[in-house]
């Protein structure tokens, strides 16, 4: 559709990315374990609206709808589907309903929820259910309540293209566009209400295999802060989310005994470390490294992910890449550094490789 300035869009991205919420189900059933799932982030966005200065919108929550239901289901009309239903995936499910200004998010957007997770089944569609408690404010200061219709038990349903989760990890992009202006109708002199009209725009699926980290850090656990959480190797801060495996230790509590570490991560959109795995490591047993996005150069050094290790004759350059080309390196190549740490303390490259973006 035509984004104009009437309309307000939605951002809807399902991935196996970033932090916040996570919602564990198995294959429709929160009874089963064992099956593959995949992970959604909901985030939303939107345009301005002419004469409007705010759109409060008070969300209950957001859910996908397995289609993959008891034969008991079978013939179920999809307008049937309520709260409670085993076919019900929540997505974004706050303990109080959350008012949005969408408005407040022209040339932005917000996240709801990130990392959520999508048990093994077909959807092709979701239910975003409001509650009554909505507002228009216009431009002049004038306030209107925005009335939905009763029949708000399952939600207004928003028809997606289909899609199919069965591996484990598997990741869809989907992008919503939400009109407002076909979503808030004027009904006379008694009002206005709203009739969300929520359409997909994009979709995009791929395997979790396809979605690798993209930073690392392998060597001396500095710090470990279970309230955070966060996690510091090699002088690197990552964020551990409910989402992350451990590898030697089942919690980052296992963390406070251990010495070393490697941690494998994706860097966010803010610059910070979301920890994907975090293995637990020996001293002795490992070789110390730092992998992520070039930073800066000098003869004698190289930095990324904020560190700096020098570089000598001795240190090797792997693939084609040689010491006369490090310099010139752009902030979106990665690098993978292997290195000794001195006896001073100081880090030195043994090896520097320039990796495939």
């Amino acid at each position: 559709m035509d984004l104009m300035t009437s309309t307000l869009r939605t951002a809807l991205t399902l991935g196996l990315a970033t932090v916040l919420s996570l919602l564990t189900f198995a294959a429709c059933d929160s009874s089963n374990s064992g099956v593959a799932e995949g992970r959604m982030n909901l985030r939303l966005t939107d345009a301005p609206l002419d004469g409007v200065a705010e759109v409060n919108v008070t969300i209950e929550s957001i859910n996908l709808v397995c289609e993959d239901g008891d034969d008991d289901d079978e013939g179920r009309e999809d307008d049937d589907v309520e709260a409670g239903d085993e076919s019900i995936v929540p997505v974004f499910a706050p303990d109080q309903p959350v008012t949005i200004n969408l408005l407040e998010l022209t040339d932005s957007t917000t996240t709801l929820v990130t990392d959520a997770a999508i048990p093994a089944g077909e959807y092709s569609q979701m239910r975003l259910v409001l509650t009554n408690d909505n507002t228009l404010v216009f431009e002049d200061g004038s306030t209107a309540d925005l009335k939905t219709p009763s029949a708000q038990q399952s939600g207004y349903k928003i028809l997606i293209p289909e899609f199919e989760i069965d591996e484990e990890g598997d990741i869809v992009d989907l992008t919503l566009d939400f009109d407002a202006s076909q979503s808030v109708v004027k009904r006379g002199a008694s009002g206005y209400l709203l009739k969300p009209v929520v359409k997909a725009k994009t979709i995009e699926f791929s395997d979790a295999d396809l979605e690798l980290a993209d930073v690392g850090a392998t060597g001396r656990l500095d710090n470990v802060n279970t309230s955070g959480p966060t996690v510091t190797v090699e002088g690197v801060t990552f964020t551990p989310t409910d989402s992350t495996d451990y590898d030697g230790v089942t919690s980052i509590d296992g963390l406070s005994s251990v010495s070393y570490a490697a941690v494998e991560a994706t860097r966010e959109d803010d610059g910070s470390y979301r920890a994907v795995e975090i293995e637990a490591l020996e001293e002795g047993a490992f070789s110390y490294r730092l992998e992520g996005y070039f930073e800066a150069a000098t003869d004698s050094s190289v930095t990324l992910l904020g560190q700096t290790i020098a570089v000598d004759s001795e240190t090797e350059f792997e693939g084609s890449l040689d010491a006369s080309m490090l310099q010139t390196l752009a902030s979106d190549d990665r690098i993978e550094v292997e290195f000794t740490v001195l006896e001073d303390g100081r880090r030195l490259a043994t090896s520097i490789e320039h990796e495939a973006n």
